[in-house]
């Protein structure tokens, strides 16, 4: 019993002792502030504090549709299903929705399901904002790019894979923008090609990568690259290409990273397989022809052309072509398609200047028909190419008389090609048939017969290949 009294007293005493320290410091404290701070006046101002939103520290928008997130005006959008992709893809294509200034970050990878396809109106859409990838994959895409046109944009962190497009897989169009570690593995077809951009100006492409199937079509000599179809005034670093590279012979640049112009490029690996196609040449071309000389003749009409082409730098065509004489300069008087009044007035105006003994020249032929061979050389690869070319043959000659009679042809041009459009200029030369007169003294006519002299004439000529 004393032990126990004893004990109380103890716990007693010890919690006496505690309040007494707690009091103690306390007391210290407050003349602590009183001995070193001035305590506050009732006229001094006092700041209030806004309290921080929990977006502007860190969206939280993992229960939120994408749809939901722009109502909230929220300036980081995140993707976590398919729904949300599409709407976003639906905002950009068809809203014209630019996200400008605005985040778009995939928070997960996506499959896109069969029937799901988002909806596209590819002439829409410039794409203003960042698409954050976050190192995820989207599988599946069909068709049309990611984006139609980015401008002052920014592509990173994304990974594309089992899928197929027309032309190009990112964007149609790189305006004052960088891809920065974008990956694609897909199929891409398209009359001329770019494996991640179809083209770029003043933009950046780096650590980047492209694997996969391009096959350009049509017969087009356009630029087709395993990066992009062409860029102006970009950098283009540390990028890799692999896979097929499938097109014509003269539209593969740079071993296959594409054609690039006044932009850096460096630290680029191709590893694809280059397939150079080599497409027949078929063409149609029209042209006028201007007489050289007194007894020069003018022309115009078309020629249509075909053949092999041996490799990307000469082919050989196989043609012909149908000209019609829409002028004759005989003396140097201009006629057009003679006739007997246009001869007797002809020589009424003879008589008049007392022009005798001198060999008059009438041009009989009214159709020129061209049977040739046509070697083409072309000069380089680019979008405008040069070309040299030449037909050589024969070509059969009708007269006014429905005579026909063959003739010598030969016609070299140089010009050039672009987009499969080509313009030249050339010379032409051929066998014309002249009937010759002369005036007497008594104004009587004499005919002295049929006369053939070398043609002279230069031409333009515009032409299509197919």
């Amino acid at each position: 019993m004393f032990k126990s009294k004893l004990t109380l007293l103890a716990v007693f005493l010890s919690i006496g002792i505690c309040f007494a320290d707690e009091s103690e410091s306390a007391a210290s404290h407050v003349a602590s502030l009183h001995e070193g701070e001035k305590p506050i006046s009732e006229n001094e101002p006092v700041v209030e504090i806004e309290a921080i939103s929990e977006n502007e520290i860190s969206p939280v928008n993992d229960n939120k549709s994408f749809s939901e997130q722009i109502r909230a005006e929220n300036t980081i959008l995140e993707i976590h299903n398919l729904d949300d992709f599409i709407e976003f893809q639906r905002l950009h294509f068809i809203e014209r929705n630019s996200f400008a200034g605005k985040e778009i970050h995939l928070k997960t990878d996506l499959v896109i399901e069969a029937g799901r396809e988002p909806a596209y109106n590819i002439s829409r859409g410039i794409f203003r904002g960042v698409f954050e990838g976050n190192g995820h994959r989207i599988r599946g895409l069909g068709q049309m790019p990611l984006f139609n046109v980015i401008r002052n944009a920014e592509i990173r962190n994304l990974n594309i894979y089992d899928s197929y497009f027309i032309q190009t897989t990112i964007a149609l169009r790189s305006r004052n923008s960088t891809l920065d570690n974008v990956n694609v593995s897909a199929n891409v077809i398209g009359r001329s090609v770019g494996g991640l951009v179809f083209s770029a100006s003043r933009s950046t492409i780096k650590n980047s990568s492209f694997d996969g199937n391009i096959t350009a079509l049509r017969n087009s000599s356009f630029s087709t690259g395993g990066l992009f179809s062409s860029a102006e005034q970009s950098t283009i670093l540390n990028n890799s290409v692999s896979g097929i590279i499938s097109a014509h012979a003269r539209a593969i640049r740079r071993g296959g990273i594409g054609m690039a112009t006044f932009s850096k490029v460096s630290d680029n690996e191709v590893n694809s397989e280059i397939i150079e196609q080599l497409p027949p040449v078929i063409g149609l071309e029209f042209g006028v022809a201007a007489g050289l000389g007194d007894y020069g003749v003018n022309t115009r009409g078309f020629n249509v052309f075909g053949g092999p082409t041996i490799n990307r730098h000469f082919a050989l065509a196989f043609g012909f072509g149908v000209h019609r004489v829409v002028s004759a300069r005989t003396n140097g008087i201009f006629y057009g398609d003679l006739s007997e009044e246009i001869i007797s007035e002809i020589f009424d105006s003879l008589r008049t200047q007392k022009r005798f003994d001198e060999d008059i020249r009438f041009n009989k032929t009214e159709r020129l028909v061209p049977i040739y061979v046509r070697p083409i050389l072309y000069i380089g690869r680019g979008l405008f190419v040069p070309i040299i070319d030449a037909d050589i043959g024969i070509a059969v000659a009708r007269s006014s008389k429905t005579e026909r009679y063959p003739s010598f042809y030969f016609s070299p041009a140089v010009g050039f090609e672009t987009l499969n459009v080509g313009f030249s200029f050339g010379y032409r030369m051929w066998t014309a048939e002249y009937e010759v007169f002369t005036l007497r003294p008594n104004g009587d006519e004499f005919r002295i017969g049929n006369e053939k002299r070398l043609n002279n004439s230069v031409f333009f000529r515009f032409s299509h290949s197919f």
